[in-house]
């Protein structure tokens, strides 16, 4: 598959504001990388996980548009939606009654009418077996959600995602609570999946430190849109992490050249 083949999300000058607030994103625009691996950083508040609301079309914005190749993505019906797009969210829903591989099947039925038939077939529990070896997951299948750790049910819920083969995937905080074993990990599940099934990926993440050694793009975001985004070793520097965080920082090297970031301690007020 070449670059030409991957889908372009995009927001094109949009305005949005939750109610009584003042507007977060003012004719604000961005195109996500098609075919990378994409982090989106930034402090508190800023609207990283509000801007993943957006793009998967959950918030609406008051001006302009969420495009998909130029095409307005409002005008695509939930099931193209759920086709072209998955998301996974911080925080996700209790699923203590199923199983893993009850879970995925529920990628199969996204999208489609309670009435339609026929129901997942042999073609899907196929794919589901595929995803679970794939996501490590396999001798958990008939376990319930409800016995996995954070790490594990994290893995079956983009794998829910995944059944239906999207062309992108959202993340919010996907290593949120992962010690960094489970951490890194996930990392080394989604630079994997980017590469292998073509996947354009945008992640939102408050550590900088494992995505800068599995990730293609970086995207520092400040209230109201983006100081600066490229490469890691280009965006990772003590300026723009200051800018940022308003907080010093110096920059170590792993030995194949990936940014650590290291905030510095400020003194204390006497």
């Amino acid at each position: 598959m070449n670059i030409g083949s991957f889908l372009t999300l995009s927001a094109k000058d949009i305005t949005f504001s939750y109610p009584g607030k003042e507007n977060l994103f003012s004719r604000f625009s961005f195109t996500l990388p098609a075919g990378k691996f994409t982090i989106l950083a930034g402090g508190n508040g800023c609207g990283k996980s509000t801007l993943l609301r957006i793009l998967s079309g959950i918030l609406p914005v008051s001006e302009g548009k969420i495009l998909l190749n130029e095409t307005p993505f409002k005008n695509c019906s939930f099931s193209q939606r759920k086709k072209i797009l998955g998301f996974v969210p911080q925080e996700l829903p209790e699923m203590e009654e199923i199983t893993v591989r009850e879970l995925l099947l529920t990628g199969c039925l996204a999208g489609k009418s309670l009435f339609s038939l026929p129901l997942p077939d042999s073609r899907d529990r196929e794919k589901i077996q595929k995803i679970l070896e794939e996501l490590d997951l396999t001798h958990l299948a008939e376990n319930s959600c409800a016995s996995l750790s954070g790490g594990e049910f994290r893995r079956a819920a983009i794998g829910a995602s995944l059944v239906q083969s999207p062309r992108i995937l959202l993340l919010d905080e996907p290593c949120a609570s992962l010690d960094y074993g489970h951490a890194q990990s996930l990392m080394r599940l989604l630079q994997k999946l980017c590469r292998k099934h073509f996947l354009t990926i945008l992640m939102v993440s408050h550590d900088l430190i494992l995505p800068s050694m599995y990730a293609d793009h970086f995207v520092l975001m400040k209230k109201g849109g983006f100081l600066k985004e490229g490469k890691p070793e280009n965006i990772l520097n003590k300026e723009n992490l200051q800018a940022i965080y308003h907080i010093p920082f110096e920059l170590l090297y792993t030995a194949k050249g990936h940014p650590v970031p290291v905030p510095l301690p400020v003194p204390a007020e006497e």
